[in-house]
């Protein structure tokens, strides 16, 4: 089914299209005992998730715990401080027909040598404790809500907690004994609004309008638009300033936002126009209001240096601004 994309646009879109996705998969490979593997976590996260599917070569049975045990790791700054979840199986009374095998997942925090049990488990089904595969997945929303699941052949909740993501720290998988890895999947998902933030102010761009000779350069707002709603919804009514770079000019967004307008702050770029080789005729890039990007088959016209016109052919959308002559 197509997505009813709206150009500032887009109503009808997930909540993740206002995050960029940072994506991480490794698949099939054997990670030695005592060895671990691991990747880096980007910054300015709002989201993640990270799972693992793992199965130990041996995890022998025996009176408590089995001696073979893996990790799945995050938050790690160092090597001395770091969330973990682990998975560990053991027999209630080994030898005796009354035994019952079972698997532990612990969540807990490591910091200089010493362990915090946050949340400890032990199941009797639903995972494998033998040498068969089991899933661990993490899921974080809001930066610090997260929610755990486990399973063997589908996952189930084994608890919600709340652990703060760490920008810029680390996640992956260790154990003691040689590990068949079937995979390991982090994605980071990034606030895109940061991304496109910018240090502009209305009162610097006030400024800076002050010593600038380019016509083009100055503050714009809606005038109107010619769109056929079935393709596209707007987003807003919006006002942005218009400010040289070396490619052409940004757009920087003031006002207006309807659609996601709590994500849309003052300075936050909106769009660019690149120059072409014909005069006063731009190649657009322009981030609707769900923060997804416009790339092709956008363009843009300046006429007569007050009037700006947004085109999106695929949309059969127009969208006009004009200069303003001050900031209202």
């Amino acid at each position: 089914m197509k997505r009813l994309l709206a150009i500032s646009l887009c109503v009808m879109i997930s909540s993740l299209s206002i995050f960029a996705q940072h994506k991480h998969s490794r698949r099939d490979f054997a990670l030695p005992a005592d060895s671990a593997y691991r990747v880096s976590l980007s910054t300015n996260l709002e989201k993640a998730t990270m799972s693992a599917r793992i199965a130990m070569t041996k995890n022998g049975e025996r009176h408590g715990m089995s001696k073979q045990h893996w990790t799945l790791f995050w938050n790690k700054e160092s090597a001395n401080k770091y969330n973990y979840i682990s998975f560990q199986c053991g027999n209630t009374n080994y030898g005796d027909y009354t035994d019952q095998r079972f698997a532990r997942i612990t969540v807990g925090q490591h910091i200089n040598g010493n362990d915090s049990i946050i949340f400890s488990k032990d199941l009797v089904s639903g995972l494998n404790r033998s040498t068969g595969y089991n899933s661990i997945l993490l899921e974080y929303r809001n930066n610090h809500e997260l929610n755990i699941f486990v399973g063997h052949k589908e996952y189930r909740l084994l608890c919600s907690c709340t652990v703060p993501l760490i920008d810029g720290s680390s996640c992956g998988v260790f154990g003691n004994v040689n590990l068949n890895v079937q995979s390991f999947i982090s994605q980071s998902f990034i606030d895109k609004s940061v991304e496109l933030a910018t240090p502009w102010t209305i009162e610097t761009l006030k400024e800076h309008y002050t010593n600038s000779t380019d016509l083009i350069e100055g503050f714009w707002t809606y005038l109107d638009r010619d769109n056929d709603v079935k393709k596209a919804q707007c987003g807003g009514r919006y006002t942005f300033a218009i400010v040289k770079n070396a490619n052409g000019y940004d757009l920087i967004y003031i006002s207006g936002a309807e659609t996601n307008s709590n994500k849309w702050k003052c300075g936050t770029i909106k769009g660019q126009l690149r120059y072409t080789i014909f005069k006063n005729h731009y190649d657009l890039i322009w981030h609707d209001s769900m923060f997804e990007t416009i790339t092709t088959d956008a363009y843009a016209d300046i006429i007569d240096n007050v009037i700006l016109s947004l085109q999106f052919p695929i949309y059969d959308t127009t969208i006009r601004f004009s200069k303003m002559v001050e900031l209202r």
